[in-house]
């Protein structure tokens, strides 16, 4: 850091200013008022009350600051933890913040003899109008979020020590909790009545209570028998067949969303969140339509409620499901569990047909007897021209919904560091990442939230570049994302892109992804040659985009003429 220079007229009123605040503090010292209060405070009296306000200040202050936190994770949409403080303990907390009318509060009270540990786990929460939202819950102690281990692949809110969770209860919410042997005796409070649960069990399995009466229950409530729509059922009229496919998809699933709405003229949108009545509702609104094929995107949890009405309700339609995966994910329980269900549904002769976006993994499947079929990602609109980036620059755009090893952020931001006057775009980002970016120098605007569906195409046209050399992706839709509105996007190996096409292969895929030395060169070349590789995806993406609908065609076999490309 520079030293700073003064002259004359400055450092004198740095003089008169401190020989002014002298002045003040003896005035002060002389006052009756001042001398009273010094000898008071050196009184027992005295000593409790500057400790009390001591205190009070402390708490104060430790409540501003996690009311700010909360606020901003609200914001960006993440479930809001309210972690436990190291100045105030949660048990005094407690004390200062009872249970409001409208909630019930669960509370780790303790631990069985036999168990070895005091922990509780949230699996779900419940009512007729489906499943209370993560962001409602009010957490306070130590707690943490584990993906996928929460009822149907959902997550799960887990306390390991001290804490309690304050949850927004109607006449008919239940709550879904663990039971195994590191579990804790649980307090339930609500509506002025509390009950002990002891979740210790050497097997492990769950219990359902009603938040309510306090009382165990067989399950959890089914959904009012009514969902919501955003098909166009105008397509079908006066009892006519709808002689296309249909595909269902969790909106919730970012890259298979963008694939679904590319791939298919009509799309169904479903919530993981089905149950008996809501799966029943969901099939006579497929079954109206008359169309020959239903294709279910990747396969939530919850679907098997939905194909299992189908096949009930309409035998002769044939459902198919688009596996949009790779087998390095089976290593995590939401998607074994789920290309398992899919499996056991074939075998049963429910489901019909299981598609691919991984060539060799459809070969693979279909040695074991599967009925398969390869389907290519694609995206319909083609760029006329680059796009006109950010001023200055140049600007680097790193487009995530988490991090995490396999997402290779940190290789990425390496090579970024090499361009000195860059500036990079991330999202996604954790406190690993932005340590970072600070330890690199980045020049970073770090988006605090995840991107809206709606607006990744726009943030990804304002880059000169995107990134997105992932050590493992399926058939990643946000490179193509990008190059669809005038921008180079980096990638790496493991997809089929480019294939036949040289050129865009050698200035796009990054063949070492975890070498940032490397794909500083190709980001380079990238920006010399920006225009010529637009120029080359706009040649390349016609016959390519025409290929994959072919694929989808012969997937399903029927005879699909695209309402445009």
């Amino acid at each position: 850091m520079k030293p700073v220079q003064l002259n004359a007229g400055e450092l004198q009123q740095i003089v008169n200013a401190t020989q002014a605040i002298v002045q003040e503090l003896d005035t002060i010292k002389r006052s009756r008022t001042y001398r009273i209060a010094k000898r008071l405070r050196g009184t027992f009296p005295g000593r409790v009350v500057a400790k009390v306000w001591k205190l009070a200040s402390l708490s104060r202050q430790i409540y501003v600051q996690t009311r700010s936190r909360l606020v901003a994770a609200k914001r960006s949409g993440l479930s809001v933890i309210r972690q436990q403080v190291p100045e105030l303990s949660t048990k005094m907390i407690g004390l200062v913040r009872p249970v409001q009318s409208d909630y019930a509060r669960l509370k780790v009270v303790g631990r069985n003899p036999n168990s070895q540990g005091a922990e509780l786990w949230i699996l779900a929460a419940k009512n007729s109008k489906g499943f209370v939202e993560l962001n409602s819950i009010n957490l306070y102690g130590s707690w943490s979020v584990r993906e996928g281990l929460g009822y149907q692949g959902r997550l799960a809110l887990v306390c390991s020590q001290d804490g309690w969770a304050d949850i927004p209860c109607s006449d008919d919410t239940r709550v879904m909790l663990l039971r195994h042997p590191w579990s804790g005796i649980v307090e339930i409070c609500s509506n002025s009545c509390c009950r002990r649960f002891d979740l210790y069990k050497a097997q492990s399995d769950h219990i359902i209570v009603s938040l309510a009466d306090l009382e165990v229950r067989d399950g959890l409530p089914l959904s009012e028998n009514s969902v919501r729509s955003n098909f166009d059922f105008s397509l079908v009229q006066n009892g006519s067949s709808l002689n296309a496919p249909i595909a269902v998809v969790n909106p919730s699933w970012r890259g298979v969303y963008s694939s679904t709405k590319n791939l298919f003229d009509y799309v169904l949108e479903v919530p993981d969140s089905l149950d008996e009545g809501s799966g029943l509702s969901y099939a006579r609104m497929l079954s109206g339509t008359g169309c020959p094929v239903v294709v279910i995107q990747g396969f939530p949890h919850s679907y098997h409620y939905l194909v299992t009405s189908m096949r009930r309700l309409a035998p002769k339609v044939r459902i198919a499901v688009l596996w949009h995966g790779t087998f390095l994910q089976h290593h995590y329980d939401f998607d074994w569990q789920s290309f398992r269900s899919v499996d056991r549904l074939y075998r049963e002769g429910i489901i019909w047909k299981v598609g691919f976006v991984k060539q060799r993994m459809a070969e693979i499947m279909a040695n074991r007897g599967m009925r398969t079929g390869f389907v290519r990602n694609f995206v319909r609109d083609i760029p006329e021209r680059p796009s006109d980036p950010l001023p200055e620059g140049p600007h680097f755009g790193m487009w995530f919904l988490y991090s995490g090893p396999l997402k290779n952020q940190l290789t990425m931001l390496a090579a970024i560091s090499t361009f000195s006057q860059s500036k990079t775009h991330i999202s996604g980002a954790d406190e690993r990442l932005i340590e970072f970016i600070r330890f690199m120098e980045i020049g970073a605007h770090i988006v605090d939230k995840v991107v809206d569906q709606r607006l990744i195409k726009f943030y990804l046209s304002k880059m000169h570049l995107n990134l997105y050399v992932t050590l493992t992706e399926c058939a990643p839709m946000l490179p193509l994302e990008s190059l669809s509105v005038g921008v180079p996007c980096l990638m790496g190996p493991s997809n089929y892109y480019f294939d036949d096409y040289d050129y865009l292969r050698e200035r796009l895929i990054v063949p070492q992804p975890d070498d940032a030395g490397l794909i500083a060169d190709y980001m380079q070349r990238a920006l010399e040659e920006r225009s010529d590789i637009i120029a080359a995806y706009k040649k390349f993406a016609p016959d390519y985009n025409l290929l994959a609908m072919k694929s989808l065609a012969d997937f399903v076999e029927l005879d699909l003429t695209p309402k445009c490309i």
